[in-house]
């Protein structure tokens, strides 16, 4: 079994050094592979077709549909590179896998709140607070312009925008590169504003050198995380009296709704999104 956990750890830096897998996903796998490792270990079994067939129980009796799905898709993609470089059979193709899920639509912002959120005003003021307020603003004009992942937004420095072009150059999964224009003349003359606010706001706190600019930054300067971001656009949305519960994806799946409803193209709005 500490074989088998030696493995895990190589197919972990694999998927690092050579599919160039994200941080985050390379934490998730490794939490489901240490979890499948450990309910082998717990019970003295081998990695065979029987022990998935079992496991696939464990997890649909302890999860819903998709998080199982998930962990065990995991597994599959360990199993195949495990006996590719073996040269072995693997498990997996002496099982088949059926685990119904229920269909959800994603879910979209309300127009009415929307336009709240979108047409809600910065208060006029310096400081930190005058800060954040820009900030917040700047987030949630962004993700309704380009319809980007949070992940992708916080990963944003200064030079990714180019104001000439219109143009903002994002960094989606797999390290790979898209374009996109921005037309909209509020989120252009809001983005000006911003960057102004911005630039005194690292003044301010010692932050504002000739180095890397980050695009977005949180009250110390440094890099803003995720999870600020997602509790700035929720805080706006508060603000602003918006009804429902407003989350950074829930724009992303309003972007490309509104892109639908005016007969763009599905494969360019795939383009625009990151999508393969």
């Amino acid at each position: 079994m500490d074989d088998l956990t030696e493995n895990v750890n190589g197919y972990l830096d694999y998927c690092r050094q050579v599919r160039r897998l994200s941080d985050k996903t390379l934490k998730a796998y490794r939490c489901d592979l240490l979890q499948f490792v450990e309910w082998l270990q717990k019970d003295g079994l081998s990695f065979d077709d029987q022990a998935i067939l079992g496991y696939i129980a464990f997890m649909s009796d302890k999860y819903s549909p998709r998080s199982a799905k998930r962990k065990i898709a995991s597994i599959r993609a360990f199993s195949s590179y495990l006996h590719l470089r073996d040269r072995s059979k693997d498990p997996f193709n002496l099982v088949e896998i059926r685990m119904k899920e229920p269909k959800r639509l994603p879910k979209t912002i309300p127009l009415e709140d929307l336009a709240l959120i979108i047409g809600g005003e910065c208060q006029a003021e310096g400081g930190l607070r005058g800060y954040i307020h820009m900030r917040n603003k700047m987030i949630v004009e962004l993700l309704i312009a380009t319809g980007i992942r949070v992940s992708e937004l916080c990963s944003l420095d200064e030079c990714d925008f180019d104001a000439r072009s219109r143009s903002l150059l994002v960094m989606g999964k797999g390290s790979k590169e898209r374009m996109i224009q921005i037309e909209s003349g509020s989120t252009l003359s809001v983005f000006s504003s911003y960057i102004e606010a911005l630039h005194a706001f690292l003044s301010e706190v010692g932050a504002g050198g000739k180095g890397r600019r980050l695009l977005f930054v949180n009250r110390f300067g440094a890099r803003l995380s995720e999870q600020s971001a997602r509790n700035a656009v929720n805080t706006l949305a508060s603000l602003v009296g918006a009804s429902s519960h407003v989350t950074p994806h829930m724009f992303r799946h309003t972007f490309a709704t509104m892109l639908l409803e005016d007969d763009v193209d599905i494969r360019y709005i795939q383009i625009l999104l990151g999508h393969s």
